[in-house]
């Protein structure tokens, strides 16, 4: 079985405090991520590597760039965007865990039923900053990783705004490489309702950090 990595153990990694991930944590438990539902408000939090390092990128693009991934709009934000992919690409798409080879799982936030489709989400409005670039490229070495083990997959970085999509469109090494991986990148167009509370709660999260977000 392969070392688990604690809180308090990720906590040094980022170097903030455990009463600080511990909150964030508990935050993202209780709007259901896929990752912390398993884990009861007694138990402490413990990963593999492989979810830690998913985590810690998905701590620092909320905590240092106004990301609205610990947020309960993020998650109403994925599942309609998981629904628009589905129907732009008319197959049912879902949340899924992929065990691969060697034991380790691996979270995606939608597959087709077959598992020959694999897509990561991204709600993030506005151009992205260093802390979201970050998991744009985690995520991406995440889908290549599986597809080295079923090669017929066809990877998706799926984009909610034009502005965040950028990133992995234009001419930087991260877009290279996406075009050179055949890594696929889609944008839909999300309802002008969701489109608000998400910068909403963009605007909120930078005023949490104020000196931190970069914007």
């Amino acid at each position: 079985m392969p070392d688990l990595v604690t809180s308090g153990q990720l906590a040094t990694e980022l170097e903030v405090t455990p009463q600080r991930l511990g909150r964030w944590l508990r935050a993202q438990r209780n709007v259901g991520h896929p990752l912390l539902l398993g884990v009861s408000p007694r138990s402490p939090f413990r990963f593999t590597r492989e979810q830690a390092d998913q985590l810690a990128a998905e701590f620092e693009a909320a905590d240092t760039e106004g990301h609205v991934s610990d947020s309960a709009v993020q998650r109403r934000a994925e599942e309609v965007i998981r629904d628009l992919l589905a129907r732009r690409l008319g197959i049912p798409l879902a949340p899924r865990t992929i065990e691969l080879q060697a034991g380790a799982p691996v979270q995606v936030d939608a597959a087709s039923d077959d598992g020959t489709v694999l897509a990561e989400i991204f709600a993030r409005q506005g151009p992205l900053k260093g802390g979201q670039q970050k998991k744009v490229a985690i995520d991406t070495l995440k889908l290549i990783t599986v597809r080295r083990e079923h090669p017929a997959t066809r990877l998706i970085l799926c984009f909610a705004d034009r502005a965040a999509a950028a990133y992995a469109t234009g001419g930087g090494w991260v877009a290279q490489a996406l075009r050179s991986w055949e890594v696929d990148v889609e944008i839909v167009d999300i309802p002008d309702d969701l489109r608000a509370e998400i910068l909403e709660a963009q605007i909120g999260q930078t005023m949490v950090n104020p000196d931190r977000t970069g914007l």
